[in-house]
């Protein structure tokens, strides 16, 4: 609106006619020097003052229309774009509110969501899907990946910019593992908006008919699944089992409860593998530890499947798959995620069930660490609109939003995702499902491997690596130290490629 005046032109004075009566003689005005050219426009020197304050009130109005236009421009996310974001696992109802919320606050940016459920599908794995598509410029702003992908696809991610990652402030508001997840060479690549770790799943009818309580250490797990494993006298065949433990091809989430007794025995993949030293003497010595501390992981988790003088089997390879026989009620101890839940309760909703921390090595605090397995958000090196596609990632990071995140995801099914920030957990702390998830956290580490990541490439050669090692072991064919030994060396031709390898 602009400001109203009476008088358009106040340098020249109106001429007023005065009333009729008697007056003194008006007395002729002194001599007045000359004016300049200017009077007759302006009306001398006043009028200039005027005209000049004119001038600069619209030349204030100017610049604070310029000052405003800016900061919008700059609240906008930098100018228009469009983002578009590859999620996995939730559909678009679950992002509909928070990107609708997202683009009233920062009205020049479009968010365009794609639920990536072919990732199970794509041949050769999803990283080199990734890489290939974010190569060719075809790619997602924004994409979703595994927590243990990190290094694996650093170079295709854009790192956070300072000014958001002072926002998102990773080391502050989450857990340490997802620090130490999403940081690489000093810069962070990744921002979770949810978080999942390895959790035993107990049938509670099992456990009360058997009269035990839940083991809280790995040596009284042990002695409580072999109690409760029923055994038919006249085949020898199990009809229920303790513990789903001890092979491979038949256990869910093998890989990741081999890397939980790894993680929780202190070992380091990486000198398993002799490439986390910087001499040779160093790299043996390292190696021979680690490899020594997973012939007694391989060893201890075997212990379920083999006969031996200190070994009953409780599990073997004619069972069914573990989660299919613990929903059955043929399995006592079951490990997991929480996304587990999903499926459980939709082969057998009244199954009677209950989730707990994972047992402890010892009472360190690495000794009673859990696996953490999640996803995380990244942008893509080659978007071109970061700056937006940040701006989205550090109001996903937000804790209202993470809260109207968490109630859709519950509106779509029976369970959330668990929170990542550690200043949420108290939110989850009564969370029959995810109260185990949360009191884990601050003591979870994370791994080389995992199962059902979909990854492909590297991921997949390590799980036939950690495969072999197990069968090998299981089935007679070699002593623990064999099987590590060449596990070592399956890692060590993965970290250390062979020229034709890395091309």
């Amino acid at each position: 609106m602009q400001p109203e005046t009476t008088n358009l032109n106040p340098g020249v004075t109106e001429q007023v006619t005065p009333p009729p009566q008697a007056v003194p003689p008006i007395q002729p005005p002194p001599a007045q020097p000359p004016v300049d050219s200017g009077a007759v426009y302006g009306g001398g020197m006043g009028s200039k003052k005027k005209i000049i304050g004119i001038i600069a009130g619209i030349i204030g109005v100017l610049l604070l229309t310029i000052i405003l236009f800016f900061a919008f421009f700059r609240k906008s996310g930098e100018g228009n774009a469009e983002i578009t974001y590859w999620g996995i696992w939730e559909n678009e109802a679950v992002f509909q509110e928070i990107i609708q919320d997202f683009e009233k606050e920062y009205p020049n940016i479009k968010v365009k969501y794609e639920n990536r459920a072919d990732i199970k599908d794509v041949p050769g794995g999803y990283i080199a899907f990734l890489k290939t598509r974010i190569n060719e410029g075809t790619g997602p702003d924004i994409f979703r990946f595994h927590n243990s992908w990190t290094s694996l696809l650093s170079s295709h991610l854009a790192p956070l910019p300072s000014s958001i990652q002072k926002e998102v402030d990773i080391e502050k508001n989450y857990y340490p593992v997802i620090n130490s997840d999403m940081e690489v060479n000093g810069a962070y690549y990744g921002v979770p908006i949810g978080y999942d770790s390895l959790v035993m799943y107990v049938n509670d009818d099992i456990l009360s008919a058997g009269g035990y309580s839940v083991p809280h250490d790995w040596l009284s797990f042990m002695d409580v699944a072999r109690a409760l494993t029923v055994i038919d006298e006249q085949t020898g065949e199990i009809k229920t089992s303790g513990a789903s433990l001890g092979t491979y091809d038949n256990v869910d989430h093998a890989a990741d409860i081999l890397s939980l007794l790894s993680v929780q025995s202190s070992i380091d993949m990486t000198s398993l593998a002799g490439v986390n030293a910087s001499t040779d003497e160093q790299a043996e010595q390292k190696t021979t530890l680690a490899k020594n501390k997973m012939v007694g992981v391989l060893d201890f988790y075997t212990c379920f499947a083999v006969e031996s003088d200190i070994c009953t089997p409780i599990w073997n390879n004619s069972m069914p798959n573990s989660k299919l026989a613990f929903v059955q009620g043929k399995v006592a101890f079951y490990f997991g995620y929480s996304w587990d839940i999903l499926e459980i309760n939709h082969a057998n909703p009244n199954f009677k069930f209950s989730v707990h921390p994972v047992p402890q090595y010892d009472s360190s605090a690495q000794g009673k660490a859990t696996l953490a397995g999640y996803w995380a958000e990244g942008v893509s090196i080659k978007s071109k609109a970061q700056a937006q596609s940040f701006q989205f990632l550090e109001f996903l990071s937000r804790k209202e939003n993470m809260e109207k995140l968490f109630k859709a995801q519950s509106a779509q099914r029976p369970i959330a995702v668990a929170y990542p920030r550690k200043d949420m957990g108290d939110l989850l702390k009564n969370n029959p499902y995810l109260a185990a998830v949360v009191n884990q956290a601050p003591t979870a580490k994370s791994s080389l491997f995992y199962s059902d990541t979909y990854g492909g490439g590297e991921i997949a050669r390590m799980d036939v690596y950690l495969g072999n090692a197990v069968r090998a072991v299981q089935a007679g064919e070699s002593s623990s130290k064999t099987a590590v030994d060449k596990l070592a060396e399956g890692l060590y031709s993965i970290f250390v490629p062979t020229p034709d390898e890395s091309k």
